[in-house]
């Protein structure tokens, strides 16, 4: 009886071994999943905006508000069902995407940085400039973990490399890098606008979390 009972122990311990195991893989297949959603769907308002006869919206200037602080919070996931993906993604306010060739990134750019923003995708952080807009634009992403590795080589961005920002219009901002750097959490002075210049801040965690890789660049060419 007590063998028995000692193989059934066993059994549940291995199973919840093998479960705690897969639920990094499971985190990250789902937010594949909804990115590979977003991608999908920004592909269709690209689509719909160049047989529109609205008129084309300008990019968004910074604004003159307190910013909402990148929530990367990375801590143990539920496993969710396909009905509260969806319903992640429904909240999503798709901006265009991101693209660097020389560290395969491609992903789409949501409103907001909160927390459901970047597990699905790269946040704007509200308040910043918009995409190729008058100002600082803000990016935010998780390097790693459970939800996602949307900028998880931007380590190896040096000067000179390209980064590109696509709007929902379809038109390209092309970015170069210029200076690379490591703050505090709360050193939110990388959001601000810097005079006479407009650039992209990329956002993400250093150090386990404990600080923030900068990567910041200036707008080179756009298309008109």
């Amino acid at each position: 009886m007590k063998r028995k009972i000692g193989a059934i122990i066993a059994g549940m311990l291995l199973a919840l071994g093998i479960f705690i195991i897969l639920i990094p893989w499971i985190a990250q297949k789902k937010t594949k999943d909804t990115q590979d959603n977003l991608q999908a769907e920004y592909a269709k308002i690209v689509e719909e905006n160049s047989q529109s006869v609205e008129e084309v919206k300008e990019p968004e200037p910074q604004q003159e508000m307190d910013y909402t602080v990148a929530d990367f919070s990375n801590e143990e996931p539920e496993v969710t069902n396909n009905k509260e993906v969806q319903n992640i993604l429904d909240r999503q306010q798709i901006l265009g995407k991101i693209s660097c060739e020389k560290i395969d990134l491609e992903f789409v750019v949501v409103e907001g940085a909160k927390r459901d923003n970047i597990r699905a995708a790269i946040g704007h952080i509200t308040g910043t400039a918009g995409m190729g807009g008058k100002g600082n634009c803000v990016l935010a992403g998780h390097r790693g973990g459970y939800y996602g590795e949307f900028f998880k080589n931007i380590d190896l961005l040096e000067n000179g490399d390209k980064v590109i920002l696509t709007d929902v219009y379809n038109r390209e901002y092309i970015y170069e890098v210029y200076k690379q750097f490591v703050v505090e959490p709360t050193e939110l002075w990388v959001c601000d606008k810097i005079e006479g210049e407009d650039t992209l801040t990329l956002l993400s965690c250093e150090d386990n979390g404990k600080r923030r890789i900068i990567v910041r660049c200036r707008l080179v060419e756009h298309d008109s």
